[in-house]
């Protein structure tokens, strides 16, 4: 069977010979990753780009294979069609698709779209990848990307095509036509290999994101004590593999060049948390009640919804409130769900003042970014400028102990993500169970929940993010329980 070269193989052979060669074998594989808040994002913009183009022919149907692609996509161009969504050419061996397609006077212009702002380099290659492609069946190839800018929302009835800007990346195409050129002749030697490519593994498996194809390459090193987990320094985990060393326990301290790094080989050789106690006590002392502990979620649309917002601005759906009135007395838990895209930010608000009325404390994961969705709460709804101010006032950001490394232990691993540190701490209150596991599943289960027309579903996929939400106030209430108890073992509370 002849394989085919297409962007996604193309721009993984631009980093790994091994993960494009895989990718060439195994397309499944490569094409399981689910759906995300991106990839709604990115039909939200192509479906505005189609609207703003007019009536074309569809060269896409769901559920078909590239060949029926292919077929419609040639048959509209023999019939002369001059403005095709969604086609899909191939040319000696190699396979390209795009979102818009026109042929004016002979000449073919690519139209892609990227739910993004800025291009990145990889972007680019892909448009000299498409170039290149096109002209051995074009003589005259332009292609231009359809993304947005900064664009305020000033008006309710706002087109989504006023966020829409166009840039001609066929001069960026053109400056990297020798690389792809250079890639392409690679792939094609490659197509001619049998046995999967012997390539070491290193920093293209991180960069410029995961590699797809890690589980199939690291093996043993996956397991959290390898050195390719060492925090900090990118680029000393491979001199470190290079030189033999395969666990953070066997690296001498010598080859080690940050604080955080001697404190994170030495959490996996003590296997025991390691305090700072005067620094964490004084942090202790913020915490007074009644206390609210208080987690946002948030989605970021590519259009704008509310006025006075930018494409891809972070906006809140849903929050958890755990409110305790003193020590050692029960929970009050407070939750908010939108049920629209177009979120109630007047409901939200109002339900959220009311969970945090008259607390002493705000406890939150990560300040900054609560903070700066109570500043913009605070801008969107009139009247609530005061009580928010006040809330802000009361933060108490949580993750700062673990940070900064006053408290810390082996499986944190340098990090001091939540879902990190409640694994390291306890283990119990992991979130593999559950079915959103993290902010960006968060943020994609609320497109899906609001994009399902089924009842049942919709019900399902609500009880998900309320649970993940609640899960996230209960985390930080065990971090501060656990805190309490080492303070407590070192007579200091």
């Amino acid at each position: 069977m002849a394989l085919v070269i297409d962007r996604s193989v193309f721009l993984k052979a631009s980093r790994c010979h091994k993960a494009a060669w895989l990718s060439m074998h195994s397309p499944g594989e490569r094409n399981a990753s689910p759906r995300t808040a991106y990839h709604y994002n990115q039909a939200d913009l192509r479906n505005a780009l189609i609207e703003v183009c007019g009536k074309g022919t569809h060269c896409f149907k769901e559920g078909e294979e590239f060949k029926q692609r292919i077929a419609r996509t040639e048959a509209a161009l023999g019939r002369g069609d001059t403005l095709l969504f969604d086609p899909m050419i191939e040319v000696e061996g190699m396979r390209i698709s795009a979102d818009v397609l026109v042929i004016e006077n002979g000449c073919c212009k690519v139209m892609l779209v990227r739910a993004a702002r800025g291009i990145k380099k990889r972007t680019r290659l892909a448009a000299a990848f498409m170039l290149e492609t096109l002209n051995k069946r074009f003589p005259q190839v332009t292609i231009e990307l359809a993304h947005v800018g900064n664009s305020i929302r000033i008006s309710a009835r706002q087109a989504h095509s006023e966020f829409i800007q166009f840039t001609d990346l066929t001069k960026h195409a053109e400056a990297l036509r020798t690389e792809a050129q250079e890639i392409l002749s690679r792939l094609k030697d490659l197509q001619q290999v049998a046995d999967t490519p012997i390539v070491p593994i290193g920093p293209q498996c991180k960069n410029p994101y995961p590699c797809p194809f890690v589980q199939h390459c690291w093996g043993r090193l996956q397991n959290p004590r390898s050195v390719l987990h060492l925090t900090g320094n990118e680029g000393l985990e491979w001199e470190l593999l290079k030189e033999g060393y395969e666990e953070m326990t066997e690296v001498p301290a010598r080859r080690l060049q940050t604080p955080s790094q001697l404190k994170q080989v030495e959490a996996w050789r003590s296997q025991r948390a390691m305090i700072q106690l005067g620094e964490l006590r004084n942090w202790y002392k913020k915490v007074q009640w009644p206390v609210a502990f208080l987690d946002f979620e948030s989605f970021g649309p590519v259009f704008p919804i509310q006025q006075g917002m930018a494409p891809l601005q972070q906006l809140p759906f849903q929050f958890s409130v755990r409110r305790q009135e003193a020590q050692g007395e029960p929970f009050e838990v407070f939750h908010f769900l939108a049920k629209a895209r177009d979120v109630n930010l007047h409901l939200l608000a109002e339900s959220l003042l009311k969970a945090l009325e008259e607390v002493a404390s705000v406890v939150v994961y990560d300040a900054a970014n609560e903070r700066m969705i109570l500043k913009q709460l605070k801008r969107l709804v009139p009247g609530i400028k005061e009580s928010i101010d006040d809330a802000i006032s009361k933060l108490v950001d949580i993750q700062e102990p673990f940070r900064n490394q006053w408290l810390y232990k082996d499986h944190m691993n340098g990090t001091s993500s939540l879902k990190k540190v409640i694994h390291a701490f306890s283990p119990e209150n992991d979130y593999a169970q559950l079915e959103v596991s993290n902010g960006y599943e968060a943020a994609t289960t609320f497109e899906e929940m609001l994009r399902t027309s089924d009842p049942i579903v919709k019900k399902r996929l609500g009880e998900n993010l309320e649970q993940y939400c609640h899960q996230d106030t209960t985390a930080m209430v065990k971090l501060l329980r656990i805190m309490e108890a080492e303070l407590s073992a070192q007579g200091s509370l």
